[in-house]
């Protein structure tokens, strides 16, 4: 598998890179745990991405990019998730959103070459499986369709924002069900959930997919945010969200923003967990089928 990646990128012209798994600083994601080491009196995270360098690379010069690595998080222990695991990232300057789609579907056409694609909008999407409205539907009501449900969640999931909970709606109800006989890719996030995505004119929409096969969420997709006073402002708003979640604050990469400060060149970049694609190629049910020692054996 690994091969045949590299082959793809080696005929693409993308250099492949080696960014260190060591960072003083990380992702204030109010939902990521992450896990840390110290040595010469330094603390440091261990990457759950290897995003915010290789933006460093790409302000520097480097040109389109990708990445095979080991990444980690904590609390992240299941079926589909390994404290420590593989992804695959890459970058591709130049690139508008459906162009990194398109690259996307090519790579995943290796190993699937007969299934079509479909593109599915996220708000559309959840209407048309829930009823409910993302915009409109009151929080209290959204609550009442979780508990309503065969899934028991504790009161601490059901009483969190909006985003959280029609995580939990999408979790359940609708990914499961996405990517059957096709290459199902979701798109037109709200704009609350851009992350590090550029937004719509409007700014009501994150330029932002996900793909899914069989039920499994397999890769997220951006057009790069290039704006460093951006950045640093969600950055801000994430790390306030992880106070408010009784979670310790992140220490915010500076260097990411001097990056984009410096100039991050227009592009599209993505994330593909490569233990997921294995476990689809081998239809096995449970990553650590696919790893060579899960957290278990480590």
């Amino acid at each position: 598998m690994y091969k045949k990646v590299r082959e793809f990128f080696d005929r693409r012209d993308v250099l492949e890179v080696d960014t260190p798994i060591l960072s003083l600083a990380a992702s204030p994601d109010p939902m990521l745990d992450h896990l840390q080491c110290k040595t010469d009196q330094r603390s440091y995270y261990l990457q759950s991405s290897p995003e915010f360098a290789m933006k460093r690379l790409l302000a520097s010069g480097s040109g389109s990019i990708y990445q095979i690595c080991h990444c980690f998080r904590a609390a992240e222990s299941g079926r589909r998730h390994n404290p420590e695991f593989v992804m695959l990232e890459w970058y591709r300057v130049g690139f508008q959103l459906q162009h990194l789609i398109d690259d996307l579907v090519n790579l995943l056409h290796i190993w699937w070459p007969q299934r079509p694609v479909q593109i599915c909008d996220y708000q559309q999407l959840l209407t048309e499986r829930t009823g409910l409205d993302y915009e409109q539907t009151r929080l209290d009501d959204v609550r009442a369709y979780l508990g309503a449900g065969e899934q028991v969640y504790s009161q601490e999931l059901l009483q969190g924002e909006r985003d959280d909970l029609y995580n939990l709606v999408f979790a359940a109800e609708i990914e499961p069900t996405l990517g059957t006989e096709c290459i199902c890719v979701l798109t037109n996030y709200p704009a609350s959930q851009a992350q590090l995505a550029q937004l719509s004119d409007d700014g009501k929409h994150a330029h932002r997919f996900e793909v899914y096969l069989d039920g499994i969420e397999l890769a997220n997709g951006y057009q790069e945010l290039l704006d460093w006073h951006q950045q640093a402002e969600r950055f801000m708003h994430q790390n306030t969200q992880r106070d408010q979640l009784c979670r310790p604050r992140v220490n915010v990469d500076e260097r990411l923003l001097a990056a984009l400060d410096h100039g991050l060149p227009a592009c599209s970049g993505v994330a593909l967990g490569l233990d997921r694609l294995l476990m689809l190629l081998a239809g096995r049910d449970h990553i650590d089928d696919v790893i060579e020692f899960a957290i278990d054996r480590a």
